[in-house]
């Protein structure tokens, strides 16, 4: 319920969805960026996007590591299915982070190289 009272009267967080055509080309093109995988390490393990950075956004100290990455870069975030990684857009964006992509539909709709 209080989740639900925060999401009406907070600000949208800004962050820009990407679909997966769009992410795989930002990545390329993109300059000074971060891939942020906010999946279980057990899930990150099995498979992700190359070169990118495990940060758990179920952990408890999510926030409180991320503080510590520069906030200028850009970081195109993903998860499984895009719930999470819309969830560690909002808690970044909150942290001050200024340029934030979201895969939409995570993983599962995303049609790019995996390792």
């Amino acid at each position: 319920m209080l989740d639900f009272i925060k999401n009406i009267f907070s600000k949208p967080a800004n962050y820009t969805k990407l679909s997966s055509e769009e992410f795989e080309k930002a990545l390329i093109t993109a300059k000074k960026h971060i891939i942020l995988d906010v999946r279980h390490k057990h899930e990150f393990d099995a498979e992700k996007i190359h070169n990118a950075l495990n940060m758990d956004i179920r952990m408890p100290t999510f926030k409180d590591k991320m503080k510590h990455y520069d906030t200028k870069k850009a970081y195109y975030v993903y998860c499984q299915s895009g719930a999470r990684s819309t969830k560690a857009c909002r808690a970044l964006d909150e942290l001050g982070f200024e340029k934030l992509f979201h895969l939409e539909g995570g993983l599962n709709k995303y049609e790019g190289k995996t390792v």
